[in-house]
């Protein structure tokens, strides 16, 4: 291990603690588990989750609407992207709708939503929405990235217009691309679960997350929110490895 390595782990095991400390003394000043209870009980409370079968069928069901909302945002946003990239009149057309889902909040979003779809479909539909904007935009920009000369060469060599998409375009956009695939994936995460918070599905951890709620049960939402942070974090290392790879090959 490098000298870097053991500074980042360092200063990442410090912060861990201070904040560990600063919420022990601070749960100790308030005194009541209902409003803040201590990091000893939300740990026991996310160790008894994890023995439970429910908790994964609500989890592997979160999961999915995660995934099928994050491939459909990042393929029908690069769709969308190279198309406003290659066509101002599409960039100005489409500038509109995406000002409008980037600025209206997403619980306006929901509650309007929830006349159209079932609790099932509607958190996925919202994070499309949400995800949306950012693909669209960071594949549109990739396509100001490419320089001159290389217009220039794809001129002198007489490029077919795929031929120019494939080997010229799509490779300066694919930077922004990848950093933008990585936000869609943190947002979807929280956007379906706010959406499960509030339209309930029979299954999802926004939904149980709410029981808990209405139940007074602070320990217990805490403790479900720690292991879906912890679960998004180590799906997202794994799709950055995933994405490095793929720029590699």
């Amino acid at each position: 291990m490098n000298k870097n390595s053991i500074k980042k782990y360092s200063a990442f095991i410090l912060s861990l603690g201070t904040i560990l400390i600063l919420w022990e003394i601070v749960s100790l000043i308030i005194c009541s588990p209902l409003i803040l209870p201590s990091p000893y009980s939300v740990l026991k409370e996310a160790f008894g989750l994890i023995q439970n079968s429910s908790f994964w069928f609500h989890f592997f069901n979160t999961l999915i609407r995660v995934f099928v909302s994050f491939v459909i945002s990042i393929t029908l946003g690069l769709f969308l992207g190279i198309i406003c990239g290659k066509s101002e009149f599409c960039k100005y057309f489409i500038e509109l709708p995406l000002s409008i889902f980037r600025t209206t909040p997403v619980i306006a979003i929901i509650l309007i939503s929830l006349y159209w779809l079932s609790s099932n479909t509607l958190p996925v539909f919202i994070s499309i929405l949400m995800n949306l904007p950012i693909t669209i935009t960071a594949v549109s920009q990739g396509f100001s990235n490419v320089k001159q000369q290389q217009n220039n060469m794809a001129q002198l060599y007489h490029f077919s217009s795929m031929q120019k998409l494939l080997y010229i375009q799509l490779p300066a956009c694919f930077s922004n691309y990848k950093a933008a695939c990585i936000s869609c994936f943190g947002l979807c995460w929280k956007v379906i679960v706010a959406g499960e918070v509030l339209c309930l599905p029979k299954y999802g951890l926004g939904s149980i997350m709410q029981l808990q709620q209405v139940h007074l049960e602070t320990a217990s939402v805490i403790a479900i929110t720690f292991l879906m942070v912890m679960c998004s974090w180590f799906l997202e290392k794994i799709l950055i490895k995933a994405a490095g790879n793929l720029w590699k090959n």
